[in-house]
């Protein structure tokens, strides 16, 4: 699903979703192909999970906010521990939870990873690095940039979902702590 209000991204992305296909808008059975597209479209099922799903959004959004502001009070103290906060320019979804690291005494953010698997918390990357995947080391000459890289080696996604319990989420902290104390 693509929500915009661009005039020239819904006519690109409609003509996409569509094959390419240009309608002529008198007679819908004439038509045109100008360009390379595929089936974009959803299914009748999708659409209606997809509008249910809508509209519930604000309940989704409130709920993960909840447990975004349980993770920045929880986390307050811990001096390895950056919080990557949203601006007041948007209205995020607080779909993500990011931190990043300090990480030393030979530890890393994989070893961190791992020590959370251990424990069923399953944190995630976002993201990598684009030089880093094979297509773009082929087919583009990018550099490695410091910023990326840094950010790479130190940040991940804590867990934040909407079935997420008040003791998964202290068990979270309590794992983060843990791991703080003995090896940042």
């Amino acid at each position: 699903m693509v929500v915009t209000n661009n005039k020239i991204f819904y006519n690109k992305i409609f003509s996409l979703r569509s094959h390419g296909i240009y309608k002529n808008k008198k007679f819908h059975w004439k038509y045109n192909i100008e360009e390379s597209g595929f089936n974009y479209r959803l299914s009748d099922l999708n659409c209606a999970l997809a509008y249910e799903q809508l509209n519930k959004i604000n309940k989704f959004v409130k709920f993960r906010k909840k447990i975004f502001d349980y993770y920045n009070f929880a986390l307050k103290d811990f001096k390895s521990v950056n919080k990557i906060s949203y601006n007041n320019l948007n209205k995020p979804s607080y779909h993500l939870f990011l931190i990043s690291l300090k990480f030393k005494k030979k530890r890393n953010k994989d070893n961190f990873l791992s020590f959370l698997k251990k424990n069923n918390i399953y944190a995630q990357v976002h993201y990598t690095p684009i030089y880093k995947y094979k297509l773009f080391k082929k087919k583009l000459n990018l550099l490695n940039y410091r910023g990326s890289e840094y950010y790479y080696k130190n940040t991940l996604s804590l867990p934040i979902f909407y079935a997420l319990s008040l003791k998964q989420l202290k068990k979270v902290i309590e794992k983060i702590r843990f791991y703080n104390q003995k090896y940042l």
